[in-house]
Formats: structure tokens, C-alpha cells, sequence
């Protein structure tokens, strides 16, 4: 199962940290007997809960900066002799993914903070009844398993009565299975314990201000047998008796321990907080996830340090931003005039427009046949990894407009190997500007659209993109290639031949240096970058012309088309055709701390569509891992998600 333990001290004054440190990594030793495919840990001192975990074996997490770095700020953050307390917790996975960050303890839901060891046999009968709702404060929705049920369930139940044994009374009636939970209740500033299994054991020091406590009378013996800043008093190891809990505050002053009471089974358990009763934290709580919100950003666009090749004048302002020049579209007039060229009179297919079944594709094929008279046909280069949600509103816009809909589709199964292939050979040895090899199989597409114009006799192909606000050149840029040649240039084959050049080079020596590259994907490799740089064309890109007008493509989609939103890509719907976008944007958050969010929405800015601090309240929720869509990508391609995670979270990073 898993191993929680803790501490919770009268007078941080006591503590040496050092040897106070050594005494949690004891603690965090034997515990780790008990689990070890994550650990995590929830101090509070002044007001303040600080979080930190890591799906890691415990022995390493002990061993990173940030549990040094918790253990220091909250330990420096008490006033004189306040309090402090701490959370700590070794897992063993029973339900839900450990490299899913929020399924991973502590948990903060409502007014708990806590740890749980145990399985909740019907969380998810529980979380399924219809008139339940998550709890208030609860960090997420993205990810379910047991404990986050546990202390949601805890936390309604709570609200409903504002008494802690009541609240644990229905939490036991309703919840079948077995729970041992260590947590912080915020605005009582109280240490819970409690247990319907008896896996919990504490012991007071002779001084009766500093409490310990862990899964296993055998730890904590082996613990107080070497502790250097704990004095054991009389009696020593307790338990905590199943069916019972341990109420402590960090003053001391009120220390009970009762049975939980009984009560009968409820039918339809309420997890939703009674009205009235609004779960508004008391104190703030910090998570030290990851360094990411310390970066240096522009002072201008919100491009971080990390970003390829920048870098900030003494106002802050970087060289994206010193160097932009705004698009210069060609108009709509020019538009027109070029469409004029093909368009037939007799109704006959005069042009090819690509479409993936994203926003800008399905506006574009809709603009085209409404606004501009054209008769098109749309083509789908379907690789393997185009999501159902992009099928769908392929299927609505092209049934509604009557249009014709051509798909080419390689051996998906194969192009899937071949992305499964690459994944595994670049986790061998992680280079950020190889992670663009992974869809390489998609760069069909361009070729599909000289081959149907030239079978279908048509002479104009459109794509509908080429706004600036796709620029990502990080892509290239963690290549070594500077980004400074590539400004105004949405098409690869354009890139001057210098570049090509040493793009080529680069790659030859990744594939020298990581053998694991020469797979089965290799000639289909060298194909997509044929096609990419090689291979001209002369395609109309869209948004060359217009405005690329957010609001109104929106607004559109919706109205005529019923469009589809997936939901698995979050709120930012830019690129929710590609099933590879999750799990790519996942890589440069964990190793870079942006992802090509931060490049659209600093290109937003600079393009005068957006300001900086909604760009940062925006990217905050582009961000965020969405592990939806990750799961939903691992298995098209058969991943085991688990074990990926696990070492893309530990590749060293930029920051």
C-alpha cells in the first residue's frame, strides 16, 4: 500500500535542521518499504502550506533540490516559536496513474490537505451519482482516483456539518474499503489522524510538544531508536485503533482522540457542500512542483529564458519583440483576384483545400465556398494520429457545404510504430530539437496536395493557415539554428539553403550519436524532410490574405456547423486536430518550461490581439498537462504512458 508518517512540533525553535533532516529521511527510508513508485510531502509553518511531490522512488526524491528547498522555506518562514508541522508520504500506485501529478499525494481538496493509504472500493460509484459536484478548492478535475474522492467526500461532508467526527463518521458509512489518512484541516490549524484499519501509530517526546507518527509500529520504534532530535517519553509507540482518530492543533493545546462515530449507510451520498457553507481556504498554499514560475519572462511578450536563442535588453524586452515586423497581409482584394484566376463557371471543382478538421481548415473550406464562389474539393491526409472530434466536424462542414471529401491514409498501424519507435529512441538520449521527428509521418500532406491537384487537373491547392501567429520557431531553434532568418516565413521550403543545410547536418549527427533512430521509420524520415524542405509548390495560404479574426471563426463554426470543441485539449482549441499536441507541449514544459503556447500567445501580443497579462493568465491554463488527451495518444500508439512520463519527468532541465 503506502507509507505516511509526519511530525508536528510545538516550537520550531527545537529543531536543528540538519539534524531534523536527517531524522525525516529515516522516516522516508523505512517507509519506502511500503511503496515506491512516488512521494511527496505538505509542510505548513506561518499561515502557509507548501506542497511538493514527485512520481520518484522516495530514496531520490529525498535527494532533489526542491524537498531541500521546502524543508528551508517553510522551516525559515516560522516567527519565533511557532509552530510547524509536515505531511510526508511513500506510494505504492493501487488507482490512478503515478505520472498523472494530480493523482499523486498529498491531495488538497476543500479544507484538507492529506494523505491516504488504503483503497476506496466504490470512489467511483460515489463520484458517478449525478447530484454531486467536486469539491470547492479541489486542484483539479483532470485527474480521479480514490484518495482525491476520499478527502472531496471528507471536505463536502465537513461543510455540511462544520464538526470533524461527524464529517469522519459519514465519510466512514458511505465509503466501502479501507483508509488510514494523515491531514492538515486549514483554518482550525489542526493535525487529523484517523483510520478504520488501525495502520497508524505516534508517539509524544517527554516534553509532550513534538508528536510523530507513521503506517507501522516496527518504523517507528527503528525511527525513535535513532532519531537525534527526538526524546521518546514514557510509553512511546501508540495506536491509533481502527475506527478511531487523533485530533491534534499545532499548539498543543487541544489533543483528543475518540472513536469515529457510527452511523447507518446513506443511499445517495452528497459530496456537494451545503449552501452556506462556502469552503474558502484560510491560508495560501504553495506547490513546488517545478521552478517553471521563476524563469525570466520578457517584459513585453511572455517568452521565458529558456526560449531558443533569446535574450533581453536591459528593459526586459527580448529579441523576438526588438526584431518583430508586423504581417504584412497581401488583402482581401488580392485575395480575390487570385481566386479569380481558377474559379470556374460552371460549378466544376476549381481548387484542393486541405483540411484536418481544426478551426482555421473549417472556416477556410467555409469562406471559400460561401464568401468566395469557389468550388472546392477537400482532402484529408488521415496519418494515424487525427483525432474522432476532427473527423467529426470534417464530416459536418463537408456534408452541410456539399462538398466533396477525398482521405488518403498510409498503413496507420505502421506510421503509429513508427512514432512508438522514435519515442523510445529519443528517450535514450533527449534532444528537444529531435521531438519533431515523432509526427514526421505527417509531412504527407504537402505531398498529397501537388499529387491531387495534378490528378485531379486542378491548378490552385490552398491550405488554410499561414497567419504569424503559428510561428514556433523553437522547433528549429533547438536545433541551433538562430530564428532570425526565418522571420516572415511560414513555408519550410523557403528556408535558405544555408539552413536546410545545417538542419540536414544536425540530424545526421543525432542519428550518429543515437542509433536507436535507424529503425524502421528511417526512409520515411528522410521522406518527410524531402517533402518539408525540398519538394516546392506553389500553395495559397489563406491567411496570408485575412485577418485571422479568432472571435469571428468562432463565432461562425458554432452558428452554421454546431462545431466541436474537444475537450480533451482544454480551453485553447488552436491545434486540437494533431493527437501528438499534448504530449509534445508535455515534453517542453517538463524539460524547457514553455510550450508552443507561449510562442502563440506572445505572438498574439506583438501582433496587438492580446495584452501581456491576460497572455499569462491564459498560458497559465494552456499549460497545464492535459492528460486526457496524453492517455487517449498513448494508446493509438500503443505507449506505456507510465513508464514515458516517469523519464521525461526526469531529463534534466533548461531551467
Amino acid at each position: 500500500m503506502c507509507g505516511i508518517f509526519g511530525f508536528a512540533v510545538k516550537d520550531r525553535s527545537q529543531l536543528d535542521f540538519e539534524l531534523f533532516k536527517q531524522d525525516l529521511t529515516e522516516l522516508y527510508k523505512l517507509s519506502a518499504q511500503r511503496g515506491r513508485d512516488s512521494a511527496g510531502i505538505v509542510t505548513y509553518a506561518d499561515q502557509k502550506y507548501r506542497i511538493f511531490q514527485k512520481a520518484i522512488d522516495p530514496l531520490q526524491f529525498i535527494d532533489l533540490p526542491g524537498f531541500d528547498q521546502i524543508l528551508k522555506d517553510t522551516l525559515a518562514a516560522v516567527r519565533g516559536a511557532g509552530p510547524f508541522a509536515c505531511i510526508n508520504h511513500c506510494r505504492l500506485v493501487t488507482d490512478g496513474s503515478a505520472s498523472v501529478a494530480d493523482n499523486n499525494q498529498p491531495v488538497y481538496a476543500g479544507s484538507f490537505i492529506g494523505v491516504h493509504n488504503g483503497i476506496i472500493t466504490n470512489a467511483y460509484d460515489v463520484h458517478a451519482n449525478p447530484n454531486q459536484s467536486r469539491a470547492a478548492n479541489s486542484e483539479s478535475t483532470s485527474a480521479r482516483n480514490d484518495t482525491r474522492v476520499l478527502f472531496e467526500y471528507l471536505s463536502a461532508q465537513y461543510a455540511q456539518s462544520r464538526e470533524l467526527a461527524t464529517a469522519l463518521a459519514g465519510m466512514q458509512a458511505n465509503l466501502e474499503g479501507s483508509f488510514s489518512i494523515a491531514a492538515f484541516l486549514d483554518h482550525k490549524q489542526e493535525l487529523i489522524l484517523a483510520t478504520n484499519t488501525g495502520s497508524l501509530y505516534f508517539a509524544l517526546n517527554v516534553h509532550k510538544n513534538i508528536l510523530c507518527f507513521a503506517s507501522e509500529r516496527h518504523f517507528l520504534k527503528q525511527f525513535l531508536a535513532s532519531s537525534q532530535t527526538f526524546q521518546p517519553g514514557a510509553g512511546a509507540v501508540q495506536h491509533v485503533l481502527a475506527g478511531h482518530y487523533l485530533r491534534l492543533s499545532f499548539d498543543f493545546k487541544i489533543f483528543e482522540q475518540a472513536q469515529i462515530p457510527l452511523l447507518p449507510k446513506t443511499t445517495s451520498p452528497q459530496r456537494t457542500p451545503a449552501k452556506g457553507h462556502a469552503e474558502t481556504p484560510a491560508f495560501a498554499v504553495e506547490f513546488y512542483r517545478s521552478s517553471v514560475h521563476t524563469l525570466r519572462r520578457c517584459t513585453k511578450c511572455i517568452l521565458p529564458q529558456t526560449y531558443p536563442f533569446v535574450d533581453f535588453d536591459r528593459n526586459g524586452v527580448c529579441s523576438f519583440c526588438r526584431n518583430h515586423e508586423p504581417q504584412k497581409l497581401k488583402g482581401e482584394d488580392a485575395l480575390q483576384r487570385r481566386l479569380d484566376r481558377f474559379r470556374s463557371k460552371d460549378g466544376s471543382p476549381d481548387c484542393i483545400v486541405g483540411l484536418s478538421g481544426g478551426r482555421d481548415s473549417c472556416y477556410g473550406l467555409h469562406i471559400l465556398k460561401t464568401t468566395y464562389g469557389m468550388h472546392p474539393i477537400a482532402y484529408t491526409f488521415d496519418w494515424g494520429l487525427t483525432t474522432d472530434v476532427s473527423r467529426r466536424n470534417q464530416a459536418k462542414v463537408c456534408g452541410k457545404l456539399g462538398i466533396e471529401h477525398i482521405i488518403r491514409s498510409p498503413d496507420i498501424l505502421k506510421k503509429r510504430r513508427f512514432v512508438r519507435k522514435n519515442i523510445h529512441a529519443w528517450l535514450k538520449q533527449p534532444q528537444l530539437g529531435m521531438v519533431p521527428l515523432f509526427q514526421a509521418g505527417d509531412k504527407e500532406f504537402y505531398h498529397f496536395g501537388r499529387a491531387l491537384q495534378k490528378e485531379l487537373n486542378l491548378e490552385l491547392t490552398v491550405l488554410c493557415s499561414g497567419h504569424q501567429l503559428e510561428h514556433r520557431e523553437f522547433m528549429v531553434g533547438f536545433t541551433g539554428i538562430n530564428h532570425k532568418p526565418l522571420r516572415e516565413n511560414h513555408d519550410f521550403q523557403l528556408h535558405p539553403l544555408s539552413n536546410k543545410i545545417r538542419l540536414a547536418a544536425w540530424y545526421c549527427l543525432q542519428y550518429l550519436k543515437n542509433p536507436a533512430y535507424i529503425n524502421e521509420s528511417f526512409f520515411d524520415s528522410i521522406r518527410s524532410y524531402i517533402i518539408s524542405f525540398l519538394v516546392t509548390a506553389d500553395f495559397l495560404y489563406l491567411f496570408h490574405y485575412l485577418v485571422w479574426d479568432e472571435p469571428e471563426i468562432n463565432r461562425v463554426l458554432n452558428k452554421e456547423y454546431a462545431w466541436e470543441s474537444d475537450q480533451r485539449v482544454g480551453q485553447n482549441q488552436w491545434r486540437m486536430g494533431d493527437g501528438q499536441t499534448a504530449f509534445n507541449n508535455y515534453i517542453y514544459y517538463q524539460i524547457a518550461g514553455f510550450t508552443e503556447f507561449d510562442a502563440f500567445r506572445s505572438n498574439q501580443i506583438r501582433e496587438g490581439l492580446l495584452d501581456r497579462e491576460a497572455a499569462l493568465r491564459l498560458v497559465e491554463n494552456d499549460n497545464q498537462p492535459k492528460f486526457e488527451s496524453i492517455e487517449y495518444f498513448a494508446r493509438l500508439i500503443g505507449l506505456n504512458l507510465d513508464e514515458v512520463l516517469r523519464k521525461i519527468d526526469n531529463i534534466p532541465k533548461l531551467y
